[in-house]
């Protein structure tokens, strides 16, 4: 229903600690993102978070380096 540009990686993670450990969340979690292709990845673990939370790419804005993304 949203597909990879309105959907990012998170968790509950310590309190997950309780019945996982972060390697095996994050291990399932890229299994579930095997079949998106590689730009589809980067947008959940890494772009979505970035634009949203206007996190700086570099020196560059968010919005510069969403346009040199080959999506």
């Amino acid at each position: 229903m949203f597909g990879a540009t309105r959907c990012m990686f998170g968790s509950n993670f310590p309190v997950e600690s309780l019945w996982t450990t972060y390697g095996e969340l994050v291990n399932v979690f890229a299994e579930c993102l095997e079949e998106l292709s590689p730009a589809e990845r980067r947008l959940v673990w890494h772009d979505n978070a970035a634009r949203l939370y206007r996190i700086d790419a570099g020196g560059r804005t968010v919005e510069q380096t969403i346009e040199i993304q080959d999506i």
